[in-house]
């Protein structure tokens, strides 16, 4: 009798051991940072591809949370664009295209060491207009986000990666009707390379 009660005991404490080892933390706090210069391609009949010259622009990206192969991250982005056509845009020599955006990831592995990563966000749009140390006042509103990365780990902490994003934004704009689509949206592809650490 005390030889079944131990076995009993015995597999009892085995069963939990092995529930206890098969749990998977699936949600993660441990952040990664990326950063990236990007470069933008205006398509489209608006303002920002007629009036406008784009320069090279920087992203800065920290993820927050994951979960399982998601993760959300929040990204700050800055890119200047030369003005071209004065008749249309006035006495100004440049804008500051600032963004603030979160975006959701996800993770699939291609192949060993290389992940696709299609990701989609949702952002805050701020143009500073100025001239000459001038400030000639404040354009906002609001960008979708749409993309995937190629991201290739040379170790557990450090990667490279190239993205492809395809953005919407619409701007603030006070004018007449026939004009607000001009100078109130704009849509973009945008192509970066940057680095990636964890």
């Amino acid at each position: 009798m005390k030889n079944n009660i131990l076995l009993v005991l015995l597999l009892i404490s085995q069963s939990f051991y092995c529930q206890e080892s098969n749990q998977v933390k699936k949600v993660s706090f441990e952040n990664y940072f990326r950063f990236n210069l990007v470069l933008p391609f205006q398509t489209g009949n608006h303002s920002l591809a007629n009036d406008f010259n784009s320069n090279i622009g920087v992203n800065a990206n920290l993820s927050l949370v994951s979960f399982e192969e998601f993760s959300f991250n929040m990204g700050y982005e800055f890119s200047q664009y030369r003005v071209t056509n004065f008749s249309n845009i006035g006495a100004i020599d440049y804008m500051n295209f600032s963004v603030i955006y979160g975006e959701i990831d996800y993770d699939i592995t291609v192949y060993n060491n290389l992940k696709l990563i299609p990701n989609i966000g949702y952002g805050y749009v701020r143009n500073n207009y100025k001239s000459s140390g001038r400030k000639f006042g404040v354009q906002e509103g609001t960008e979708i986000r749409l993309g995937t990365m190629l991201n290739y780990n040379f170790t557990k902490t450090f990667s490279t990666f190239v993205g492809f994003n395809y953005i919407f934004t619409n701007l603030n704009i006070n004018t007449n009707k026939e004009y607000e689509d001009y100078f109130g949206k704009a849509n973009r592809f945008q192509v970066s390379l940057g680095i990636k650490f964890q």
